[in-house]
């Protein structure tokens, strides 16, 4: 089927899931805001004071940065709220009020939050439905030194056994210039391609900001899997080894990173991979937020994902494209449908519609706060993989289903899905992170 053609195809599955969407839609708590009619009757006044306070751990600036609002300025209502967005998307404030003080011809602006845990001690699990469950002690910092640093690490056991280091410096200096740093070894068996995996992995990120909305990132990773049979490696010591080096060029406009309701998110992504193996990967991410009543959305994503090369030559088998499952096109079996659908290139896209049931909301934790909401969805899959340059005639399969959308702290949203596919047959599904970030993972 050419891509038109899929995108065509889209049109039928969309329109069901509205309806059945608008059927279960329950009252949600609107977006929590900024008090637009609060500060609207303000607006052209002189700005004579801002004050930040709550901030036990984050450095002042750190805060101060995110505030275009500036003391003398004219109070322009929009600015504040794309101030509040700025320090949402932060990720460490479980609630962020802004407090208008009248003062006649000027008011006073202040801006006060409430700190997540800056460190947290935790057991941490993950699930796959290829792998099962992993379970085991975890460390994470959210606002190492209070400056929004991002740092975890792990130990997991049970279906796999696996360690992992992650960074993530969001704004070192100049716009935005960003750092991330990932590194992990994974014991497990693969039972899609009957070999048991030792693999380590290592990966770096330099990023920046082109403008308000542009983004550009290049990254180097070093990447060594080892198999305990032949036939799997490309290489005859079952021992493969491959350098990569990444760009890409993204566009994100959505109006809050954790819980969005309107904009865009694209990234273009270019990686060239040598080593023991020799191929190039190109990969387009699309995803559309779009608002259509209070407290429900539509989201849209397509993912195309091409590589160059042979596969058993340059290109390892181990690392194709496996659909099924939470993480790709819901309503079949991973075990089952990865086996028959499968292929070093992919192209899958979702339509889901969204009804908030609880908006984010802060709850007390000793002297902290964390945040959670809940959300209903409806939703419909479709999904192809295959090999080679030429594109497919039919073959790729359709899911469809409802479920529950929990957005909790750490892993930022648990899902659970009801499904069905072609065959008719019912499966439930459990997955960790928004569909559309977990189907660019390799195990998911």
């Amino acid at each position: 089927m050419r891509f038109r053609s899929i995108v065509l195809a889209m049109v039928p599955a969309i329109v069901p899931a509205i309806l059945l969407a608008a059927a279960l839609a329950v009252p949600g708590a609107a977006r929590a805001d900024v008090g637009v009619a609060r500060l609207a009757p303000h607006e052209g006044k002189t700005v004579s004071r801002i004050v930040i306070s709550g901030n036990a751990v984050t450095r002042r600036y750190v805060i101060a940065r995110e505030i275009e609002t500036a003391v003398g300025d004219s109070l322009r209502v929009a600015t504040v709220e794309a101030d509040h967005v700025r320090l949402e998307n932060l990720g460490i404030f479980a609630s962020i009020d802004i407090v208008l003080t009248d003062l006649g011809n000027a008011v006073a602006l202040e801006y006060r939050v409430r700190e997540m845990p800056w460190i947290i001690p935790y057991i941490k699990f993950r699930y796959t439905e290829q792998d099962g469950w992993s379970l085991g002690p975890a460390v994470s910092s959210i606002n190492l030194f209070g400056l929004g640093i991002r740092v975890s690490g792990n130990y997991l056991a049970g279906a796999n056994s696996q360690f992992t280091l992650g960074l993530t410096w969001p704004w070192i200096t100049g716009d935005h210039v960003s750092a991330e740093f990932h590194a992990a070894r994974l014991f497990r068996k693969d039972s899609l391609n009957e070999f048991d995996e030792t693999s380590d992995e290592t990966t770096a990120w330099m990023g920046r900001y082109l403008g308000r909305n542009g983004r550009l990132r290049g990254g180097l990773s070093y990447f060594r899997m080892q198999a305990d049979r032949d036939g799997v490696t490309l290489t005859s010591n079952n021992d493969d080894r491959f350098f990569r080096a990444a760009l890409s060029l993204g566009i994100d406009t959505r109006d809050s990173w954790r819980n969005p309701r309107s904009g865009w998110w694209s990234e273009a992504l270019a990686v060239r991979t040598w080593g023991d193996g020799n191929w190039w990967l190109g990969e387009l991410d699309i995803r559309r937020y779009q608002p259509t009543w209070p407290s429900q959305g539509l989201v849209l994503g397509i993912l195309a994902s091409l590589n160059s090369g042979q596969v058993g030559v340059d290109f390892p088998g181990y690392l194709q494209y496996r659909l099924g499952g939470a993480n790709s096109v819901r309503g079949y079996d991973i075990e089952k449908l990865g086996k028959e659908l499968f292929g070093q290139n992919q192209f899958l896209t979702t339509a889901e519609y969204r009804v908030v049931a609880i908006d984010l909301q802060s709850f007390p934790v000793l002297k902290w706060a964390v945040s959670a909401g809940l959300s209903l969805a409806v939703f419909a899959d479709y999904g192809h993989a295959w090999n080679g340059s030429d594109l497919p005639d039919g073959g790729g399969k359709w899911g469809y289903g409802t479920g529950l959308r929990f957005l909790v702290p750490g892993v930022d949203m648990i899902r659970t899905d009801v499904a069905v596919g072609d065959d008719g047959v019912v499966y439930f599904h459990l997955g960790v992170w928004d569909k559309l970030a977990a189907q660019r993972e390799r195990l998911r």
